[in-house]
């Protein structure tokens, strides 16, 4: 539905027009969220420690922190999702042309740093002595270099993250996410169906998938597959957002909806399906919040966020490089034994590290002269 008039009214008073701009403030979500599975993984290695020098409150708010992980990887497909929907000004892909220049940027953006932390998980092995177990294997590494890792602690998995390397399992989402939206794109052209309808199909596409890889085989394309909705969810928020247009009724129903059956998880019988209900609770969580921005305007709101994008901003920048980067470097260290004080220091150096890296990347520039050539 259409906005209602008064919050149509704050927007003019906003003056603003759709904008395709970098978001500053999705970018420290975007730290933050990083921040959190960095967390996570350093409270993983160092809990046992922690446990004889912290009382046991400080203790249960680090694992209430910790165990938001899951959120916080869940929360990266929605804003995958968003930010390509920004970049594309919510339209699909039309053209050849159009295809190839985003599918160029995509490689560009994710390949750089996806192949270092696979040197980086190879060196550390070396070093660690632990090249002979399977995660390290030569057929692992293709299938790595495939993007066919699954979560290793998952039932079935025909490759896990290379070099014990967890968080790789999510970039073959992610890559999988960002080669079928030109494919899903071409279809919308094609079958133009109510939004309402793509959402009900790509349910049960997720239903199906699921089912598929619990009851016959397990296939990675299919997981991938059953988490689009997800991915597709963050983009239409995108659209929405830069049109001023909002679906309120839907959103509130999807929040009801999946905070009803999360509270009942035990009758949900998949947890890659209760995974998928978090994460649209989440973008639901994310389409209000960006709305509820648009139409309070406020000095104390621009105060707020100005200091929050100043101190989280910047991790925003290097989040993919930290995401990918760290989890090798806490390998590395409690193979040398790093006191837990320290392994904080040698976080905190990789942090301005992988800024200072993501912030290089991008500023390269390559020829597009090719992109789009017949």
């Amino acid at each position: 539905m259409v906005l209602q008039k008064g919050h149509q009214n704050a927007y003019l008073m906003l003056g603003k027009k759709p904008t395709h701009r970098r978001m500053r403030f999705l970018d420290s979500l975007r730290g933050l969220a990083a921040l959190v599975v960095v967390f996570h993984h350093f409270m993983v290695f160092n809990s046992g420690k922690l446990e004889q020098s912290l009382s046991a409150k400080a203790m249960r708010i680090l694992h209430f922190i910790s165990d938001l992980n899951v959120e916080a990887v869940l929360f990266f497909f929605v804003l995958s999702g968003f930010s390509i929907g920004l970049s594309q000004r919510g339209k699909l892909l039309r053209h050849r042309v159009a295809i190839k220049r985003y599918l160029y940027k995509r490689f560009r953006r994710i390949m750089p740093i996806y192949l270092m932390a696979l040197a980086l998980a190879a060196f550390v092995g070396f070093l660690a002595q632990a090249l002979f177990k399977e995660s390290y294997s030569f057929s692992n590494l293709v299938g790595n270099l495939l993007f066919l890792q699954t979560p290793a602690g998952a039932t079935d998995f025909w490759f896990s993250p290379y070099g014990q390397n967890g968080p790789l399992w999510s970039l073959a989402f992610e890559m999988f996410f960002y080669l079928f939206f030109p494919l899903f794109s071409m279809l919308l052209l094609k079958i133009r169906v109510p939004k309402l309808a793509v959402y009900l199909f790509l349910l049960l596409t997720s239903v199906a998938c699921i089912a598929f890889n619990k009851y016959l085989v397990f296939i990675p394309p299919l997981a991938f597959l059953s988490f689009f909705l997800v991915w597709w969810a963050g983009f239409q928020i995108a659209g929405e957002y830069l049109q001023r247009r909002a679906n309120f009724l839907i959103w509130i129903t999807v929040f009801v909806v999946c905070t009803s059956l999360l509270t009942v998880s035990q009758l949900v019988p998949s947890t890659a399906l209760l995974e998928i209900l978090k994460t649209l609770l989440i973008a639901s969580v994310l389409y209000f919040l960006l709305f509820l921005d648009l139409s309070w305007v406020s000095a104390f709101k621009w105060r707020a966020k100005k200091l929050v994008n100043s101190i989280l901003g910047p991790v925003g920048d290097g989040s993919y490089a930290l995401y990918a980067l760290h989890y090798p470097i806490f390998i590395l260290m409690q193979y040398f034994e790093v006191d837990w004080i320290h392994q904080i220091i040698f976080i905190f150096a990789l942090i301005i590290c992988c800024v200072f890296l993501e912030r290089w990347i991008s500023k390269k520039r390559f020829k597009l002269s090719t992109i789009g050539s017949s």
